[in-house]
């Protein structure tokens, strides 16, 4: 055991674990599908104020997975 680890436990930090970029990008995609299906619905009801929250929070996304994207 390494003093990184030590110290790490004794300041009760949880040892770091690594995690595939892909779970975390099929995650925001699926979510962005949801936004973009809830905000298509919203258009065609004639509520401006949903679909553009949806609209807003589907662009959110995208921008996430081009982040995640030109990072990894």
């Amino acid at each position: 055991m390494n003093d990184m680890d030590k110290k790490r436990r004794d300041a009760g930090i949880p040892k770091l674990t690594r995690y595939n970029v892909s779970v975390f990008t099929n995650l925001i995609a699926t979510k962005k599908e949801i936004y973009l299906s809830k905000r298509d619905f919203y258009a065609e009801t004639n509520n401006d104020m949903n679909m553009r929250y949806y609209d807003a929070k589907a662009e959110a996304c995208q921008e996430l997975l081009y982040t995640i994207n030109t990072m990894f």
